[in-house]
């Protein structure tokens, strides 16, 4: 039987990297932005057209531009919800598809919303990955070319890292260089295959 785990962090807060890592190191990482993103192009897809129902996002092709998608939904809670509403469903039977047929001995669920959602509730163990919101604007500045306001912005639509400490089984501190969280991971990962 799998020991499932969660991962999670908030934006730009190095959840990705670590799921790389996880990954390199030969471990199954289901990544549910991945998966909505795979499920968003599917055309004939009950998510799609629920979501082109709702929203104003495709692209000239017919696609969905998930940066417009983005900008809809941080400008408005309440499209944030109905948008939260629409694909976690699809997502969650996605993983637990892919949960049912896998062995291996510790799986990963990279979520971004794991506390924040029904996820949660497929994992044995969840690990956080943590930085201060100053790091967060920072990185999120730099990555997506961000002003101040709008990054505190799309930081604040999420749940604070600081209540998510107190929610997670362990965490991985991420203010520093990648050897630091190369070290973390392995750690937490013997520690897992030892309970």
């Amino acid at each position: 039987m799998s020991t499932i785990v969660g991962l999670t962090g908030g934006i730009a807060s190095g959840k990705s990297t670590v799921a790389e890592i996880i990954k390199n190191k030969g471990y199954k990482v289901l990544d549910c932005d991945l998966i909505c993103h795979q499920l968003l192009n599917r055309k004939s897809g009950t998510l799609y057209k629920k979501i082109i129902k709702n929203f104003d996002c495709l692209d000239s092709t017919n696609r969905i531009d998930r940066s417009k998608l983005s900008k809809i939904v941080f400008e408005d809670k309440e499209k944030l919800e109905l948008l939260n509403s629409i694909i976690h469903p699809e997502i969650y039977k996605e993983i637990e598809k892919k949960l049912a047929k896998t062995s291996d001995e510790l799986v990963f669920i990279d979520c971004p919303l794991l506390f924040e959602t029904q996820f949660v509730n497929l994992c044995d163990i969840t690990i956080l990955v943590y930085c201060s919101i100053d790091e967060q604007i920072k990185r999120l500045m730099k990555r997506n070319s961000l002003d101040f306001e709008t990054s505190l912005k799309r930081i604040r639509a999420q749940m604070d890292l600081e209540e998510k400490k107190l929610l997670a089984t362990y965490i991985i501190y991420n203010e520093s260089e990648i050897g630091s969280l190369d070290w973390q991971v392995d750690m937490l990962i013997e520690r897992m295959k030892n309970i």
